[in-house]
Order: C-alpha cells, then structure tokens, then sequence
C-alpha cells in the first residue's frame, strides 16, 4: 500500500520480509527471496535471498550474506547495485564466517574489524563498527570488555556511559535504549552520555528490534511504534512519537487496523558543515 492522492492505494502483492525503501523502490527482504517494488507496481527478482542485509546512505548499494549450513558450511558477501543490476561477491575463503555490519561511503564493513570496497580485495578497516548511522556517517562499536563507544566520520573514539543497549537514533546527536515496567523511550546525549528526555509509551508497546513488528525511525525526530491491542485500548494500533516534543500522534492503517508491515524509511544524509 502507498499514499496518493491523499488516500490509499495497493500497489503489489509481494512476500512476507522486512521492508525498506531505496533510492529505486521498496525492497523486500525476506529468507526466501528478495524484490524490488518499483513506484509503478512492476516487481523485480534480485536474485538472492538472506536476513542478513544493508543498504548503503544512498539507497543505491544493497549488501548480502548469502550462507549454507551443514557438512559443508559456507558464506559469501554479495553487492547489488540498485541503479544497473549489476552485482560484484568479495573475494573471500568461503568457509570463514561472515557478519555484515554497514555499508557507507561505498566500503561494506564486515566481522566488526574488517572492510571492501567493491573491485579491490578485502581489508583490515581502520577501526571497528558494529554499526554506522547512514545520515551522519557516526559509528557504534560494542567492546566486549570495555561496552560501547562512539566514533565520529574522522575516527574519533570516545566511551559511551549510557545503557549498554542503546543504538544510534538517525543523525549520530542521539541514542536511545527503550525501559520496561513501565515502557518507555529513553534518550541520550552522544557527547556526554547522559539521558536527556524520557518518554514513556503506551502498555504494550512493541520495542523489540528483532521482533515481528519492531519499532522504526521515520526521520531524526519521529519514532513509529506498534502498540500490540491498541485498536481496542487506545483506538490505534501504531503511534508516531516526536522525540522533540513529546508529542504523540495515532496513525491511521488502512487494511488490517491493529497490523502493518512498515517500510524503513530512506532518510536524507546530513550535509558536512
């Protein structure tokens, strides 16, 4: 389903798998298979299927772990470009393991300390990631020993003293872990790791990143979030939270009113200053 014309409207029937918008429509990724729904309904097959995906700032570069397991183990990393088709597979000992942490700048980031830039060969990185914000270009690496830390675009490192699980919100200026008993949002400051707001959510509220309807940032500043029954609780199923204000808003669903699959949003790099 799509918004046009200030109503509704079905654009494909395609399979079960998370959801996200690139720079040439809205990708499905699931275990089985992986399509692009382009703006017209037209459905195009890539080709390869895995959970284990990224796609770069641009919407353009979609990296893949493809992996076998049994007698036989092993793993492979694919790069598609969205734009031509065309796809390039690292050269790599494919029975070593593979976990994908980023794609930015055109480099993937690879088993936390290791990347390749597409037409070279792989490579020790200059510092490790687990993740990397797409806007700001901020990274979070998980020290097992010494927990998180924050490196800026630059290389710098600094410790991260806030909670253990917290993950960078769009922008790099934020991270946020979600409390329980009683649910909420909690916020904290890059620089300093100190919380800045909480905000605290309907019973119910579904904040598992993992889980089957996981929480999803629409921009910098607006949280969308399932609420398990909140059809019949609150009269909507789905609230958009601004983290700016405070503010909540129910969000209308067309089809099934206490489910939807939503799309990850493309959200715009932040420009250098």
């Amino acid at each position: 389903m799509m918004w046009r014309d200030s109503d509704m409207t079905p654009i494909a029937q395609v399979p079960s798998g998370t959801a996200i918008e690139t720079a040439h429509g809205i990708l499905i990724a699931g275990s089985d298979s992986t399509v692009i729904v382009r703006d017209d309904g037209g459905i195009d097959e890539l080709g390869l299927s895995s959970t284990f995906s990224r796609l770069d700032e641009h919407g353009r570069l979609y990296a893949v772990v493809e992996w076998h397991l049994g007698r036989q183990e092993w793993y492979r990393l694919h790069v598609l470009d969205l734009a031509d088709g065309t796809r390039r597979t690292m050269p790599w000992d494919d029975s070593r393991p593979l976990t994908l942490n980023a794609v930015h700048d055109g480099v993937v980031r690879f088993n936390t300390d290791m990347q390749w830039r597409p037409g070279s060969r792989p490579e020790p990185a200059p510092y490790p990631v687990t993740t990397i914000d797409p806007v700001s270009g901020t990274s979070l690496y998980y020290d097992p020993q010494q927990g998180p830390s924050i490196i800026t675009p630059g290389g710098t490192r600094r410790r991260f003293t806030g909670g253990y699980g917290a993950r960078l919100v769009p922008g790099g200026n934020l991270l946020y872990e979600f409390g329980h008993a009683p649910t909420s949002l909690i916020l904290f400051d890059a620089t300093t790791s100190r919380t800045t707001q909480t905000y605290w959510l309907p019973p119910r509220s579904q904040t598992s990143p993992t889980g089957p309807q996981p929480p999803v940032w629409e921009d910098p500043t607006h949280l969308l979030v399932h609420v398990a029954g909140g059809v019949h609780e609150i009269g909507t199923a789905l609230i958009r939270l601004d983290v700016s204000t405070g503010d909540f808003q129910a969000v209308p669903l067309a089809g099934q009113p206490d489910y939807a699959r939503l799309v990850q949003p493309l959200i715009p790099r932040r420009s250098s200053p």
